[in-house]
Formats: structure tokens, sequence, C-alpha cells
């Protein structure tokens, strides 16, 4: 019988061998549970996050400079995984907002350093508490003894999905 080995490198190497008359529907019922899980934070985030005054993007840059702290452009960008000038957009209308100040590095003139204002700050923790309630809720509705499994089970897939390149398959390229 041939079988699928993949190998994951979390907590050191494990083989896991997968049976071929279950991997693709197993694929496939992750790809939906996985699907319907982004949409249904989505929706959350734009029914409770949207109140506050700020876009995702604008979010996300808030609790990356909330959480790092003071951050280079480059970095914030790499961070967010967002091109420079994109990244330079959002942070333009953020300083605009106030929530956000933009610093030269005093050894080097050439690189830009962000970090949030006195207002930013307060927003950061406004949009920390929203998130917390939000996943306590969550929480409170798994069983209290599956939940390290389910904590140990979410770190296993953020740890695959940076492991898994993208696709190159063209589609979203436009052809000259």
């Amino acid at each position: 019988m041939l079988y699928f080995i993949c190998k994951i490198q979390i907590f050191g190497t494990a083989n896991m061998v997968h049976d071929p008359q279950h991997y693709e529907a197993d694929v496939q019922e992750f790809g939906e549970l996985l699907s319907v899980m982004i949409r249904s934070f989505a929706a959350f985030e734009r029914s409770e996050i949207f109140c506050s005054g700020v876009t995702m993007s604008q979010c996300s840059t808030i609790l990356g400079i909330g959480k790092m702290g003071t951050m280079t452009m480059n970095a914030l960008s790499e961070w967010m995984s967002l091109a420079t000038s994109t990244m330079t957009r959002i942070v333009d209308n953020l300083v605009r907002d106030g929530y956000i100040e933009r610093s030269q590095d005093p050894q080097d003139r050439r690189v830009v350093r962000v970090s949030l204002t006195e207002e930013g700050e307060k927003l950061f923790q406004a949009i920390l508490e929203i998130y917390h309630e939000y996943h306590a809720k969550i929480v409170e509705c798994i069983p209290a003894d599956e939940l390290h499994q389910v904590v140990e089970s979410l770190t296993m897939l953020i740890e695959a999905i940076k492991k898994t390149p993208l696709l190159d398959n063209q589609i979203c390229t436009k052809e000259s």
C-alpha cells in the first residue's frame, strides 16, 4: 500500500503517515474548516474592530507596534508581510489620526522608526481587550480538558503555514 510521508519540524521531527484512502477527504475537510474559521474571525473583526474607527490593516499595524514596541518601517513591513510602500500609506493615515509617530534613527537618519502615541497606546489597549473578550468567549465553549490540545493544534497549524510556500499558480496575475 502506498503512503505519503510528511515531516514536520515543530517539537522535533514527526513522521506522519497519511492513509491514501482518507487523505484527499481530510485535505478537503481541512480546507473547508479553515475557511469557516477564517470567515468567522473576519466577521468578528469587521463588527468589533471597525467600531474602533480603524481599518483591519491599521488595527494590525497598531497591534504590531504595540506588541513589539518601536519598530523600523522595514521591520514593520516585514512583520505585516506588506510592501514598504503599502505600509507607508497605512502609517501615513495613522500618523495623521494621531495614533503613531515617526522618528529618525539617531545612528542612521535613513532609517525611520515608528511608535505608538499616547492615543495609539489607548487604542492598542482597547483593541487588546476586545480580542481578549472574544477569545475568552470562544474558550468557554471548549471543554477545559481539551483546551491545551486545541492550543497545541493551533500552534502546529501556524508552524505548518509558516513553512508552506505560497503557490505560484499565476491565477491572480495578468498577462501582458
